[in-house]
């Protein structure tokens, strides 16, 4: 965890058992170890992912995608990770430094418009493969 990279509950196993019977009670349907394991590979995902659907997230977690999104949403109010939450896409878009990371959409729209401009370039070089444009400008 110190390290935030994602920690998988085999690795963490040693230490379960050397925990106490008190530091074992269950919290919303886990034990606090693994809700905080949860919870730190959420935030370790959110540096990684741009979003990511909850059955993704889900699978990734080891938990259902309806209880990975009820915890997404948690930690997006208690402002531990900045997100949004697409219920009708059932994706979560996380967000970096405070501004909304380009959606895919928005990556393809962008990469579209370089080509474009990149065609206009090439055909006022060299007005010759004019012929050769099949497309609109």
């Amino acid at each position: 965890m110190f390290n935030k990279e994602v920690v998988k509950r085999e690795h963490v196993t040693e230490f379960n058992n050397s925990l106490k019977e008190h530091q074992k009670d269950v919290v919303e349907g886990y034990t606090l170890l693994d809700k905080a394991l949860i919870e730190h590979n959420i935030v370790v995902i959110s540096k990684i992912y741009m979003n990511i659907t909850f059955e993704q997230l889900g699978n990734f977690l080891g938990i259902l995608p309806d209880r990975a999104e009820t915890i997404v949403a948690k930690m997006i109010s208690e402002n531990r990770i900045t997100a949004v939450l697409d219920q009708q896409a059932s994706l979560v878009e996380f967000e970096e430094e405070g501004e909304q990371q380009p959606t895919f959409n928005e990556q393809i729209k962008t990469t579209c418009e370089n080509i474009d401009s990149l065609m206009k370039d090439m055909l006022r070089e060299y007005p010759g493969l004019q012929q050769y444009d099949t497309f609109v400008f």
